[in-house]
């Protein structure tokens, strides 16, 4: 009843739902590949993450800033940490 009314209200939108292991489903890239054609490369994720994490480590108010959303998101079920 309730995937009834959901893919009604879908349908409404004109999202069409693809099945898993079909093409353009999302995920029938190969392991290795970034995702899709929109996603950033590998190279430009790690540049990202390399400059967060410089930041972090220099910069007070972005560990603070850090700190707060991973305490407000995350709470203290996670930690996040790095070994540099």
């Amino acid at each position: 009843m309730i995937l009834g009314r959901l893919r009604n209200w879908l349908s409404q939108l004109a999202i069409s739902l693809v099945p898993i292991g079909h093409r353009n489903d999302g995920v029938d890239k190969p392991l290795f590949s970034r995702g899709t054609e929109i996603d950033k490369s590998w190279t430009q994720l790690y540049g990202e993450f390399k400059d967060a994490r410089e930041a972090w480590r220099l910069n007070l108010l972005v560990r603070r800033i850090v700190g707060l959303t991973t305490g407000y998101v995350v709470g203290s079920i996670l930690a996040a940490s790095s070994t540099a």
